[in-house]
């Protein structure tokens, strides 16, 4: 469990370095099918323990989130309430593959639990299904362009 909060810190401060890079507005964070959106000029400091997600904001108040229902985190200019254009879908299928749908021309990036990336794909066309069965089995984290996603490869 250490191994996986290290690796979420460590993302989160990837996403907010892309994030300030890119001028984001607001965090979202689907937690079991709800979507939770944040200014990130009113959030101070991301940081996780054994089961949260701790959002301390500006206003001093703190908002937990469970990890264990957190289903991905992405930075957009939008409040949650409508898709960014280049928002993606992330799914494995039956067959164990990765699929990834966005516009052609994109970049998926695949992250082992350390935090480590082990995979860059890029995507020629609006669907993209990538063989795992390379990889080991376990828990991975794909990211397309300001969508986030975490997989089991079993």
């Amino acid at each position: 469990m250490k191994q996986l909060r290290l690796f979420l810190a460590a993302l989160a401060v990837a996403f907010v370095s892309v994030a300030h890079a890119d001028t984001y507005t607001y965090l979202t964070v689907s937690e079991s099918g709800d979507n939770n959106s944040y200014e990130l000029s009113n959030i101070a400091k991301i940081t996780f323990d054994d089961t949260y997600m701790n959002i301390a904001l500006e206003t001093g108040s703190t908002v937990l989130l469970p990890l264990a229902s957190l289903t991905t985190m992405e930075f957009s200019n939008t409040n949650g309430i409508s898709l960014p254009d280049n928002r993606a879908t992330i799914e494995i299928t039956s067959d164990g593959k990765l699929r990834v749908n966005t516009e052609a021309g994109g970049r998926i990036f695949l992250y082992n639990i350390k935090g480590q990336q082990e995979k860059t794909f890029s995507t020629t066309a609006q669907q993209t299904d990538i063989d795992l069965s390379s990889l080991p089995r376990g828990i991975y984290v794909v990211r397309v362009n300001s969508t986030t996603k975490k997989i089991v490869n079993q």
